[in-house]
């Protein structure tokens, strides 16, 4: 074998090599950030044994209790890529304004909603508490950080508009990626009955977050900014830059409300000033809270009081 043959074998063995394992680097990273299969209960409260939550443990427990003894109707759609998605309704009168409540990534809405279900209902309105894609009752096994998802916000809208008709007013209302969602879905072609979006600690882009946890996790920053955007593209099937929160609120098309704990451990506070700062126009306010997610718990009564304004002035 001549040696120029040895040296284009060796040369096509190390591109291999490299291929090969750019592709299993890929792999891991959408395994890790964006490919969800429950394993645990839907239901599940594992995570309430973290040290940071064991203060509001039985408030939580009480709240998710009462919530999940409320009655309500399991409601199905097909998604604009032919998933089943499903949800749960709240119904207080078909004439009341709707909310669609819209949880976290890896979450369920009775957890991230146990309070705010009830918001809902005790100020009359009727609530859709849905399944993202991937999670809960609804099929599918991709996250994708609110970019995909946004579109399925449209089509819960476009259910209750055929089911309750055009003339009931909507709320969007999003915790962390849910919240992120509801902001992304603010610029898109929205029916003129939704009203509002209200966003309670959302990260501010795809991006942002998870090179925010690589950097707690100590893990190579590279891999985010080289790897991310391609992991997403061959095996979520979506573009990471396609929207962001702080891409989507200057082109929002109706009042959004911001809500952020100043100390949030997860989805840093920072991240809504920069939604903020994106558009002017939002109404943003602070809880002195330190753990994610859970300024309702903090300051019930400021929350509800600060939730109620807003909607009441939005949809009357």
């Amino acid at each position: 074998m001549s040696t120029p043959l040895i040296i284009a074998i060796i040369i096509l063995g190390i591109l291999l090599f490299l291929i090969i394992t750019i592709i299993i680097i890929l792999y891991i990273i959408y395994r890790m950030s964006f490919y969800f299969n429950q394993k645990k209960p839907k239901h599940s409260l594992d995570y309430l044994d973290y040290e940071v939550m064991k203060p509001y443990r039985a408030t939580l427990v009480a709240l998710i209790n009462k919530a999940m003894a409320l009655p309500y109707e399991k409601v199905t759609i097909k998604s604009h890529d032919g998933l089943t998605l499903s949800a749960r309704l709240y119904m207080k009168d078909p004439k009341a304004p709707f909310d669609i409540l819209v949880h976290g990534y890896k979450s369920y809405g009775l957890k991230d909603f146990s309070g705010g279900i009830n918001l809902s209902l005790e100020n009359g309105h009727n609530v859709l508490l849905i399944d993202h894609r991937a999670h809960g009752e609804s099929d599918g096994h991709i996250i994708s950080f609110g970019i995909v998802e946004r579109f399925d916000v449209l089509s819960w809208i476009d259910y209750l508009n055929n089911r309750f008709g055009k003339d009931t007013s909507i709320s969007l209302m999003g915790i962390s990626m849910g919240a992120a969602t509801v902001l992304m879905a603010s610029e898109l072609n929205l029916p003129s009955n939704v009203k509002l979006v209200i966003a309670d600690c959302p990260f501010s882009s795809c991006v942002d977050i998870i090179a925010h946890v690589t950097i707690e996790k100590k893990y190579p920053l590279f891999l985010v900014k080289w790897f991310l955007p391609l992991s997403a593209r061959l095996f979520g099937k979506f573009d990471i830059h396609a929207s962001s929160a702080v891409k989507a609120v200057p082109n929002a098309k109706v009042p959004i409300l911001l809500i952020h704990g100043d100390e949030d451990d997860f989805v840093p506070y920072e991240m809504s000033v920069k939604i903020k700062k994106a558009n002017p126009d939002i109404e943003f306010h602070t809880f002195k809270c330190d753990v994610h997610g859970l300024s309702y718990i903090f300051d019930k009564e400021k929350y509800k009081q600060i939730v109620t304004d807003f909607t009441n002035k939005h949809l009357n």
